[in-house]
């Protein structure tokens, strides 16, 4: 028996359930539900639309058989078949003398069903009406929410949220955070300095443990020369202990170098691999002591570093050196240097801490789980 089938079955096994339950009533006791189970019997043989037609009929004539209707937009839905549950739903606020509690549960019902058929401009219409009614207003603004992250609109998107601050524990600062962060690298700011810099220090005010903030706003005070504001945004991730400033070392190695204070970086770099043996801190140094020691005295510091922490780019690096060092270096090892590059061409880098989900590539949203802020570097 297939998913969908098991799905089927389960979903009219309560809807009948329901119905005979109804029927035990004085009310109905004299009404054999013929039209009901015709139509149920239409689902079982895969004829959905000759039984929806069945349905409707009955919603119209039957004004208390509201919740059935709704169960079977759900189970529509449930399948896959959103233009059939919209059908159902329609129907239900198409009718007369509605009360306010259905109409506000099949308006809800409805939107969702736009918003899995990807018409985000009709479900957006719905879930506004929605978001000023007291019962569904906090699953309004959420699935609000959920429509401009996925067309970009974050100025729409932070006006959600901080409405829906107002009534819910759900933590949204960081979601916000991350809509400043998009808009200050859009292309309608992404030219203005001054307009980026006001956007970023919002995104740190309201979330003041944001990485991408201040990584940005570091980038933004080097490109701006502000050179000790630059070092000072890249250190609060250190400050903060974030996975992230990892992620800074490059932008803190150009800002002390326009400095002229290089070597306060390496004793960084040096203190970092004490603490936790970062390696992007062990890689950087390596090429440091390349350039000031030589290829033996870096590789001798590698192979020290990969005793104790086995990464594959220490000993790709090692290979590269001494291919480089011994023109006469076999074939064997120019290969095994070769190989060691590919591979590493293909590691991951980031890792979401809440689905799994990794990448060569950095994401601030979570392409698997749909997260912001749960990927990490590795």
């Amino acid at each position: 028996m297939s998913i969908d089938i098991l799905i089927i079955a389960l979903g009219l096994g309560v809807a009948i359930g329901w119905l005979w339950a109804r029927l035990s009533s004085a009310k109905y006791a004299a009404k054999l539900p013929k039209p009901y189970l015709e139509g149920l019997n239409l689902l079982l043989s895969e004829q959905p639309d000759k039984a929806i037609d069945i349905f409707i009929k009955l919603l119209a004539a039957d004004n208390d058989n509201v919740e059935t209707h709704f169960a079977l937009g759900q189970l529509f839905r449930r399948r896959g078949e959103v233009d059939r549950a919209i059908r159902i739903h329609q129907h239900i606020l198409a009718r007369p003398q509605l009360d306010k509690s259905h109409r506000q549960l099949a308006l809800l019902a409805l939107g969702t069903d736009y918003l899995h058929a990807g018409v985000f401009d009709r479900a957006e219409r719905v879930f506004q009406e929605l978001s000023r009614s007291d019962s569904y207003r906090v699953e309004s603004l959420q699935k609000l929410l959920h429509i401009y992250e996925q067309e970009h609109e974050w100025e729409k998107a932070i006006a959600v949220a901080e409405t829906l601050i107002k009534f819910t524990q759900d933590p949204v600062a960081c979601r916000v955070a991350h809509y400043y962060c998009e808009l200050a690298q859009s292309p309608a700011h992404k030219a203005n300095q001054q307009q980026r810099e006001q956007l970023l220090k919002k995104a740190i005010a309201i979330y003041k443990t944001s990485a991408r903030a201040a990584l940005l706003l570091g980038d933004l005070y080097y490109q701006q020369e502000a050179y000790k504001q630059a070092i000072k945004q890249y250190l609060r991730l250190e400050e903060l202990a974030s996975p992230w400033l990892s992620e800074a070392y490059v932008g803190l190695q150009k800002t002390y170098m326009a400095l002229g204070q290089a070597e306060k970086f390496y004793h960084l770099l040096q203190r970092r691999i004490l603490q936790s043996s970062e390696r992007m801190a062990v890689n950087l140094l390596a090429d440091h002591i390349n350039q000031s020691e030589g290829q033996i005295a870096a590789s001798e510091f590698l192979l020290n570093q990969a005793k104790m922490h086995p990464q594959w780019i220490y000993i790709q690096k090692i290979l590269d050196w001494r291919v480089q060092r011994d023109n006469a270096a076999d074939v064997e090892l120019k290969t095994l240097s070769e190989l060691m590059g590919i591979l590493g061409q293909h590691s991951i880098r980031y890792r979401c801490q809440h689905c799994g989900f990794s990448s060569h590539e950095l994401h601030w949203f979570c392409p698997g789980c749909q997260h912001w802020d749960s990927i990490v570097p590795i």
